[in-house]
């Protein structure tokens, strides 16, 4: 099983200040990188919450964009990875890609849980639960 899976955090988001929805705390994560959740749906909904961030407060509306922001290629195959998640959902790189359509927030969701994890076990309803909590 993935770190991601494991910590129900498939997007693995690292630990930091964030107080968000469901989070283990610091104290009794055990994975000391990256957050942990009580529920793969909060650690949905806090990937969630952060991309209509990048596009609320920081304008952001590409492929190219958001995995750039979310994934730096200091730590990723960036080129890689926006590749993957354009495929994923059907998108050029510089295309607007409007997060705050549920639709498309769904599928972005499932290409980065898929590319962090080698898998995406979550199903279409616990992704729109996650938004729906967001």
């Amino acid at each position: 099983m993935s770190r991601g899976i494991q910590n129900k955090n498939p997007a693995n988001l690292r630990i930091s200040d964030q107080n968000w929805k469901g989070k283990v705390p610091e104290d009794q994560n055990t994975d000391g990188t990256f957050e942990q959740f009580t529920d793969p749906v909060y650690g949905l909904r806090a990937l969630a919450v952060l991309l209509r961030n990048y596009y609320n407060i920081y304008g952001l509306n590409t492929i190219r964009q958001y995995i750039t922001k979310f994934a730096p290629s200091s730590e990723n195959p960036l080129q890689d990875y926006i590749d993957f998640v354009c495929k994923s959902c059907n998108a050029g790189p510089d295309d607007i890609y409007n997060v705050t359509l549920d639709i498309k927030l769904d599928l972005l969701m499932a290409a980065i849980v898929q590319f962090e994890n080698g898998v995406q076990p979550y199903s279409e309803a616990q992704i729109n639960e996650a938004i729906a909590l967001a």
